[in-house]
Parts: structure tokens; sequence; C-alpha cells
């Protein structure tokens, strides 16, 4: 699944929230909804698509389509101001491994960028997240530093992804995982086939609850390479798993090469070194 964060984007649907009735987290004007319904699926699927404006970037709408249908292992979301939607996203979670959900994609309308407050965002996830059961979110995006050094992409492209790391640091306090060294880079199987690699990506967590300390060292600008791979083995388990299968490491590593890649060159990288760095705040 392609899984970069879009807090851009701009998007002419109505979805006005007194045509729902589902209820929502939070509290006053800003709410954040789960959709149960078709209409609300709609709406979700319509700011996603005029956020992610680049098809590589987003499941196709059948794949969409799909994982509206199954609320046992995925989730839409509407993030309401009042009465109008000013955002969306998908959750992938699992019954089996409650302790992380897994957001492949976020968005939020560029009319209403900055008129939802980081308190009040953090505030939003949080209390979704505790209700889902989970301790952390788990969340990728596009690296810009090494989109520059591929020099395939786009200037904006980058200036885009740049920004995105920024918000998702900012509104959700999430610590991006970043070494330059190559033997520690994220891969992952590409949406279009899971038998190829898609790299230039980042790892991102967001504790809900309170992460043990031995997994930072003491100034908090790294993490041991013990718990990267942890979060990144979760991660793939949510978005490979099923209603009622969850991979194991081995099953993952057997099926994919992006993943057997990843795990063969982070498992050299632990016998010389104990930390991975994370992405300047």
């Amino acid at each position: 699944m392609s899984t970069e964060e879009a807090l851009a984007g701009s998007t002419n649907h109505t979805c006005d929230r007194r045509n729902t009735s589902a209820n929502g987290y939070g509290e006053g004007s800003d709410i954040l909804m789960i959709v149960e319904a078709a209409a609300q699926y709609r709406c979700a699927r319509s700011i996603l698509k005029e956020a992610f404006t680049d098809q590589a970037d987003l499941e196709d709408d059948d794949t969409l389509d799909e994982l509206f249908h199954r609320p046992r292992i995925a989730r839409y979301f509407l993030l309401f101001r009042g009465q109008r939607a000013m955002g969306a996203g998908l959750v992938r979670l699992n019954p089996m491994m409650p302790q992380s959900i897994y957001v492949p994609y976020i968005a939020i309308r560029e009319t209403d960028r900055g008129r939802l407050s980081t308190r009040k965002m953090k505030q939003l996830f949080a209390e979704f997240t505790r209700k889902m059961g989970a301790r952390r979110i788990l969340i990728e995006a596009e690296d810009p530093r090494c989109m520059l050094l591929d020099g395939s992409y786009r200037r904006e492209r980058v200036q885009r992804s740049a920004m995105r790391i920024y918000l998702l640091q900012r509104v959700l306090g999430t610590s991006f995982i970043g070494d330059p060294d190559l033997a520690a880079a994220y891969t992952r199987p590409a949406s279009d086939d899971a038998q190829k690699v898609r790299a230039s990506l980042l790892l991102g967590f967001v504790p809900i609850e309170p992460e043990p300390a031995s997994f930072f060292n003491p100034e908090r600008t790294a993490i041991t390479i013990e718990r990267y791979r942890q979060l990144y083995l979760e991660l793939m388990q949510l978005d490979y798993g099923t209603e009622t299968l969850v991979p194991s490491p081995s099953q993952l590593v057997a099926r994919y090469p992006a993943i057997r890649d990843f795990m063969t060159r982070t498992n050299a990288y632990r016998e010389e070194r104990r930390w991975v760095s994370l992405h300047p705040s």
C-alpha cells in the first residue's frame, strides 16, 4: 500500500455533518468521526482523492471500496469543524494485534489548513487511538533527502514531502526514524506490485502512551535498532493482515522481497550498532 500522508489538498465536495448519524471523538465543534455509512465513505474518499493527486500515491477505487467493507481491519474517518468536513483518513487495525494502529492516509483540505489547533488534533487522535485500545499510531512518509539524492522527483513534490513531515511532526507529534546509513534505510513492498521494492520512505510513530525510556538514547535523538525492527514488522502485519490471519515475521520475509531486504540489512546493522537516528524535528 502506498503510504504517504498528505496534509494539503483541496476539494469542493460537500459533506455536511448534519447528514451523518454516527458519534465521533472530541468535544465542541471539532470532531473525529468514524465512517459507517456509504455517503460518509464517499465523502472521505473524495477528500483523499483530491489531496493525493498522483495516482501512485493512493490505492485505486476498487481497493479503497474493499477496505470500506472490511471494518474489522480498516476504518475510514472524517475530521469535522462544525458541520463541515475538513479532512479524512484511513486507519488499518487488527483485533489480533491491538497495540498499534497504522494510518496510511490522512488528508486535510487546503482551505482548512491551520484552522484546527495542534493541541486539538493531538487530543482527537489520542482519544480515538485509546478508544481503539492501541498504544501508538504508525505512519509512513516520503523522505525528502532520499528523493533529492534519487534525482528523479520533481522539486515541487520534494517540497510537499518536506512540508508533510513537518506538519505530521507538529500536528500529531510524530517521530520519524531517518538514519542516513543506507543499511538502516526503510523499504517496503510497492503498492502497484508487492514484489517490487519501494524506497525513499520514513517510518514514523506517535506514542499515545509513553514509550519506555530504554528505547531511546539519553538525548532522545535515536531509537534502538531492535525497536525500529519491531515497529516495522507491526506496520507490515497491519498492512498485510486479514480478519483471520496476522502474517508472522517469517511469512512476511518469505513472501515480500522488500521486507526480506529490510530485515536482512538491519540484522547486519545491529551487529555493529545499537542506535538508529531520528529525523530532525
